[in-house]
């Protein structure tokens, strides 16, 4: 079941190239039995529109004006290098620790100004608290979070300098041994997420980066599901290791005894590595 952030946020992606009589056309199929629905997205609407170019005041709340006047800004214990990129909700910038304490890379990524609504937050709050309930070789690793003196939640991830999973497979002209191999990482660490009740529901080439070592990353658990009752409303596991148990309840088992997740999960690489 489609969850009420999920069609907040695609209608206001259907919305945001449309103008006048088209966006008011969309509302009235879309929003007919819900007009709460279009007024929450018109207020997300009209935030992105007020926000302009995101960055718009210099402090350290990340409120700045060009992008270039980012660099320098303080969040936490890191200061900011650059932008790496953007969505409709947000930003992620490459930051390095600024406290003196010891080097180190990461990934910032904030909420966009304007967009803080309870939904976004609350779903942002999620994302972070799953990310920290995973520890696994093949997921990306958070390693702080916070809020910015203006109160939006910001995630410090685990930096990886990487490439797209099928652009890093196609440069490196990876046989298809080499492809079946980074796959069954990727398969091992949606396994474990799901091992841990979290499924991802996002899983694209996009969200896969690989290292330039041949290590694929997971990213981006912006829209997961903790799973059980009412999942959007389900507390996140507490944080576990790979050689934990999971906090959760088993997943149920197929007859032969083994959890459904690994149990489809083993059936596709197989399929997979024998077509």
């Amino acid at each position: 079941m489609t969850s009420r952030f999920e069609r907040i946020e695609a209608l206001f992606h259907e919305a945001l190239p449309l103008a006048g009589a088209a966006r008011a056309a969309l509302f009235e199929t879309a929003c007919a039995d819900d007009p709460t629905l279009r007024s929450e997205v018109e207020r997300l609407l009209d935030a992105h529109d007020r926000a302009g170019g995101f960055i718009q005041v210099p402090a350290a709340t990340l409120g700045g004006a060009a992008e270039g006047s980012v660099a320098g800004t303080r969040v936490g214990a890191f200061r900011v290098v650059r932008e790496l990129g953007r969505g409709g909700m947000g930003a992620v910038y490459l930051a390095e620790r600024a406290d003196g304490g010891f080097a180190q890379t990461v990934a910032i990524k904030l909420i966009k100004r304007g967009m803080d609504t309870d939904h976004v937050l609350a779903r942002f709050r999620a994302e972070r608290q799953i990310l920290a309930s995973l520890d696994h070789p093949n997921i990306a690793r958070l390693v702080d979070g916070g809020s910015t003196d203006e109160g939006l939640p910001y995630l410090v991830m685990e930096y990886i300098d990487g490439q797209p999973l099928d652009v890093y497979a196609d440069e490196q002209r990876l046989p298809v041994a080499d492809r079946l191999r980074l796959f069954l990482q990727v398969c091992d660490a949606v396994s474990y997420a799901h091992g841990h009740g979290v499924v991802h529901r996002d899983i694209k080439p996009l969200n896969i980066l690989v290292t330039p070592s041949g290590v694929p990353k997971l990213l981006d658990f912006g829209i997961a599901k903790v799973v059980g009752e009412g999942m959007d409303d389900v507390p996140p596991p507490s944080r576990v290791s790979a050689s934990s148990p999971p906090s959760t309840p088993a997943p149920s088992r197929s007859k032969a005894g083994t959890p459904r997740w690994r149990a489809m999960s083993i059936r596709s690489a197989w399929c997979s590595t024998s077509s």
